[in-house]
This record gives C-alpha cells, sequence and structure tokens, in this order.
C-alpha cells in the first residue's frame, strides 16, 4: 500500500449530545482497509505501529531481524515474508455502501440498521445529529489500526479526539516468602 496516495473518506453520523460516532457510512475502499488489517503480520503490524509507544521491545525484534545480513539468514528464508504480509490487490468485499460503527464492526447499510442503531443510541432527534465527510489519509489508517488495538471507540477516538487508552493493572501474586510466585497485566477498558 503506497503511503503517499492512499486516501479514503467517510461519512461520519455524530450524536452532538453525546459528542460520540454512532456510525459511519462507508464504501469498499475504507472495509477493505479495516478487512485488510487482518491480514496484516505481526511484523507489519509492529512495523507501522514503531514511534507511536505501542510495541515497546516488539520494534527492537523487527529492526534486528530486518536489518540483518543475509549471511545470517538461512539461505531460503525471504525476510519481507516474515516482516510483510503481502496486500490482496483486489481487496474484500463487494462495492457497496457499508455502516461502520464505532467499535469498527462492519455491516451493510441499510433503513434498518440505521434506524437500529438510532433506537439503541437513545437519539430521539435526527436533527441533533451531525453528518461529516472526513478524508483518511495513511496516518489516520495507521492510528486505527492502534486505536483497534486499545479502545472501543475508534472512530469517536481518532475524529472527535475522544480518545479512552486502557488503564493497565500489574498484579504480583506473592508467596508466604515474599517472593514473586506469578504477575499478570490486564488491560482494563474504561469503556465497559
Amino acid at each position: 500500500m503506497a503511503t503517499s496516495n492512499f486516501s479514503v473518506s467517510i461519512q461520519l453520523f455524530i450524536d452532538t449530545n453525546r459528542k460520540k460516532v454512532l456510525f459511519a457510512e462507508a464504501g469498499k475502499d475504507f472495509v477493505d482497509l479495516l478487512f485488510g488489517l487482518l491480514s496484516l503480520s505481526d511484523g507489519a503490524v509492529i512495523k507501522l505501529l514503531s514511534g507511536h509507544g505501542m510495541v515497546r521491545c516488539l520494534d527492537k525484534i523487527y529492526g534486528s531481524l530486518e536489518n540483518l545480513s543475509p549471511k545470517y539468514t538461512l539461505p531460503n528464508l525471504d525476510k519481507n515474508i516474515l516482516l510483510l504480509h503481502p496486500c490482496v490487490e483486489e481487496g474484500y468485499v463487494r462495492d457497496f455502501t457499508y455502516m461502520v460503527m464505532d467499535d469498527l464492526e462492519v455491516k451493510p447499510l441499510s433503513t434498518v440498521s440505521i434506524l437500529d442503531v438510532l433506537i439503541k443510541s437513545g437519539v430521539k432527534d435526527v436533527g441533533k445529529l451531525d453528518v461529516v465527510v472526513v478524508h483518511l489519509g495513511w496516518q489516520e489508517g495507521v492510528e486505527l489500526l492502534r486505536g483497534s488495538l486499545l479502545s472501543n471507540t475508534n472512530l469517536t477516538g481518532l475524529f472527535l479526539g475522544e480518545e479512552v487508552l486502557p488503564t493497565i493493572l500489574l498484579v504480583k501474586l506473592m508467596g508466604n516468602d515474599n517472593k514473586c510466585k506469578a504477575t499478570a497485566v490486564y488491560f482494563l477498558d474504561s469503556t465497559c
């Protein structure tokens, strides 16, 4: 995917009372972008998120392999296959209009699906909704990837600046001898 000329537009439906994106109306290009995130290898994700405070030591592993001379790797190893996953040129979905929820759930757009979202969201006055067209470039695509790992309010966080980051809870289980027996890290999403 070329970083310089990538661009896609979506239409956001924003609940102005709650300052939340209810859903986005999107075409094939945006849905292909979202589904394409699932096909990325771990190496591609690490490369995309390096420098965004997300990958900590994994970016060191990625860089090590990327910079390792071929004289140290097995002869049949193609580092590019390990580091990056090949793109699917034709995409993943048919040319149709889709509804993309704030948590990035995708479904075909229909009158019924719109009414369902409005009812479930408690919107009583559709006149209070803002409809905004936004354009996504390469950087916004990377931010969607990052947000998808951290939050259930991806579109709101990206376009309204209401990013909700998880709280990290570190739990150490101590034994009777005051030595650490186990450590667990939990990511608590404050949207729950």
